[in-house]
């Protein structure tokens, strides 16, 4: 049986962003993410890709379409779990008529939240841990508004398409994407993107850019090759040692470097 854990929401940005030629959401063994709130919540909003668990009596029924035995990473997701212990849950709010305490009828248990009793449903089916959304949609969504949807199916023509954003390495300080992403105005604005790092072999202005005045490209020596970049005001360069060694890490979820990295920081 595979253990359960907590998964960060940067871990499961990182997953959903992993990129070989295409976004590794292609692959059917790659990531199932599970949704075990309610059909209302669901279909208001919920993370790409997500399938919603249906709950019969006591029994969490699992999507058929998903192998669980052969998914290298399995996610599943309530409104607000943040632990995987079990909480205490009063099942009587009334208190006494002077205020002073709870009522005689009243009683404690302890109750684990629906992500966890859905996690250890299916860690029976598969071989890889099985991660818990740490603070669950209402958090995700919090940090990662823009991977909220309300589309239900996902036909493999538009998983193909599927553009993805850069790995996150400082939680909301510096990412790690190519060229093309560095250009795209749509995740500069979503990440709110203050300034980029260009240590690609790419070199022209990485535009269009973030509107915001402050708003810099900075160049960095790599060995004896200096690339060229642009700001909205001056052209300068600036050398930022071990660059080249910066990459994400377990601590951030997996995560796996473009092949003309761009770094890109936003500093607060």
């Amino acid at each position: 049986m595979a253990r359960l854990v907590l998964c960060e929401p940067i871990e499961l940005y990182n997953i959903l962003n992993q990129v070989t030629k295409l976004s590794r959401l292609t692959e059917p063994n790659y990531l199932c993410l599970l949704d075990v709130r309610s059909k209302k919540e669901y279909d208001e909003s919920h993370v790409i890709t997500a399938l919603r668990v249906k709950k019969k009596a006591d029994t969490y029924l699992i999507p058929e379409s998903v192998d669980l035995e052969c998914v290298e990473y399995c996610v599943v997701y309530d409104s607000n779990t943040s632990c995987l212990e079990a909480v205490l849950k009063d099942d009587d709010d009334d208190s006494d008529d002077d205020g002073g305490g709870k009522s005689d009828d009243s009683r404690e248990e302890l109750v684990a939240g629906a992500a966890i009793e859905c996690g250890r449903a299916v860690s029976h089916l598969t071989r890889h841990p099985v991660r818990i959304l740490k603070g669950g949609y209402e958090r995700f969504s919090a940090i990662y508004h823009f991977f909220r949807t309300q589309k239900i199916i996902w036909m493999p023509q538009e998983l193909d398409e599927f553009q993805p954003y850069p790995v996150e390495i400082v939680p909301g300080k510096i990412y790690l994407g190519d060229f093309v992403q560095a250009c795209n105005p749509k995740i500069q604005k979503d990440l709110k993107i203050k300034a980029h790092i260009n240590i690609s072999m790419e070199t022209g202005p990485l535009g269009p850019g973030p509107t915001s005045r402050s708003a810099k490209t900075t160049c960095v020596q790599i060995g004896a090759l200096w690339p060229r970049c642009w700001s909205g005001r001056r052209l300068f360069s600036e050398t930022l040692s071990q660059t080249s060694q910066i990459h994400s890490t377990d601590l951030c979820g997996p995560a796996m470097g473009p092949e003309n990295p761009c770094l890109r920081a936003s500093y607060g």
